[in-house]
């Protein structure tokens, strides 16, 4: 049942010796007992008891129908130490469960799956595991330390090209040991083997569902605290929420993020943040038409980028104005990354500044996050205007520190600002496209 193969062996004697090796420190040692101290809390275990019993009752329910037998635990064991624990440990530390949820669920049917499973089918000798190992996790260290250091990215392409080739050796060893006995390759056991991981992991979704459930509203119940003194105040519009949103997280995150805007905050108020969040996801599922003479439709406007990764939050109110804002991606291959985001202002009708930010960290040439960045905000100009313009821009304002550019009811203005000094300062750089309706909050 728990028969181990030689990469399985392999992998459990340089952890189990490294382990040794680290545990000799005294600091090492210390560390260890706070971390094993910190992952006995009461609710971590209480999630983890709940994760065991979910699916034991999985396997369970396998094994009735015929899909699940002994042979197969110590692949049950395998899915859990490396789907199941990982997954939840994603979904709870994720700023956007439903989101990492959405791409668990891809992952869980790409094609990865069967070629490792193809390839770790037949391994090689001992003495190739022990050898093999080392190499491919040190390929693997130096892989990713050269990503994020320019100087040494002239060894990506080479470690990359025999990473590949010890990937296709392995594997083709694999196929040739199964074409080579294919009897013993396919049968019911082998079927089961690559079978009882998907199928829990399909069955497992609704565990992390529940669990994405669970941490949204408590990390809701945590920012009311800071919200709203009164005790019997914060209880009501809790429970209010609960009740008005039920299962929609994504309304339940706006709300305690639009709680701290509220002034005099009662009961009627709460009532009325919620009819208002309600009133405005019916309008995302239905925009209504923006006239060209006010701006731009925000519905429309926030995805102009979705395909650069910058697709934005959702439009709403703030004290001064209407606004919306993508996640910060990374950009660059310094080891400190640059970083790019999308943002639009306006009213709650209309979309009428669009800007996209370039914040560099370090002064000296920041080359690929620039290319990046005017590639990218020629996106942003085609879409928002037209291909026409988005051609003039390229032709006479990139990479230029200020420019401007006028056409119909858009300008167009290229900034730049510099902070700090020659040596530790950076700068920041933006494209904005300001509607001739735009009336500036400040």
């Amino acid at each position: 049942m728990l028969e181990l193969n030689n990469r399985e062996i392999s992998i459990l004697v340089w952890i189990g010796g490294l382990l040794l090796w680290w545990l000799r420190s005294a600091s090492i040692r210390k560390s260890a007992v706070d971390v094993i101290r910190a992952f006995c809390q009461r609710i971590i275990l209480s999630m983890v008891g709940l994760a065991v019993a979910y699916t034991a009752s999985c396997v369970v329910l396998l094994h009735t129908i015929g899909s699940w037998g002994w042979d197969n635990l110590k692949t049950t064991i395998l899915w859990a130490t490396t789907f199941a624990f990982v997954t939840m440990a994603d979904v709870v530390k994720s700023r956007s469960g439903t989101k990492t949820l959405k791409g668990i669920a891809k992952d869980i049917f790409n094609a990865t799956a069967l070629v490792l499973f193809v390839g770790e089918f037949y391994v090689f000798p001992l003495w190739g595991e022990l050898l093999l190992i080392p190499i491919l996790t040190l390929i693997g260290l130096l892989l990713v330390v050269a990503e994020f250091q320019p100087e040494h990215k002239v060894v990506i392409k080479p470690l990359s090209f025999v990473q590949a080739v010890a990937a296709l050796t392995i594997l083709g060893y694999s196929i040739y040991r199964i074409v080579d006995d294919f009897g013993s390759f396919a049968t019911l056991d082998t079927a089961r083997d690559f079978g009882v991981p998907l199928l829990l992991s399909i069955m497992f979704l609704p565990f992390l569902y529940g669990l994405v459930v669970y941490t949204t509203y408590e990390q809701a119940a945590l920012r009311m605290q800071y919200v709203i003194e009164d005790r019997r105040l914060r209880r009501y519009a809790f429970y209010r929420a609960a009740l008005g949103f039920g299962l929609n997280l994504d309304l339940i995150n706006r709300f305690t993020r639009d709680l701290k805007s509220v002034e005099g905050l009662d009961r009627t108020k709460v009532r009325g943040l919620i009819q208002r969040l309600r009133k405005l996801k019916r309008r995302e599922r239905n925009p209504p038409m923006v006239s060209w003479s006010d701006g731009w439709s925000p519905y429309q406007a926030r995805e102009f980028l979705a395909d650069q990764n910058l697709l934005t939050g959702d439009y709403h109110p703030t004290p001064v104005d209407w606004h919306a804002e993508s996640p910060m991606i990374d950009v660059g291959g310094n080891v400190f990354r640059d970083r790019l985001t999308y943002r639009l202002f306006g009213t709650e009708t209309a979309a009428t500044l669009l800007k996209l930010v370039l914040d560099v960290n370090f002064p000296g040439p920041s080359d690929e996050s620039e290319a990046k960045f005017w590639d990218v905000a020629y996106v942003l100009i085609a879409r928002a205007v037209n291909d026409e313009v988005a051609d003039a821009f390229r032709q006479s304002c990139f990479s230029k520190d200020e420019a401007e550019m006028r056409v119909g009811n858009v300008t167009i203005q290229v900034g730049r600002d510099d902070w700090g000094d020659t040596q530790g300062g950076g700068y920041q750089r933006r494209v904005e496209l300001r509607h001739n309706a735009h009336v500036s909050a400040f």
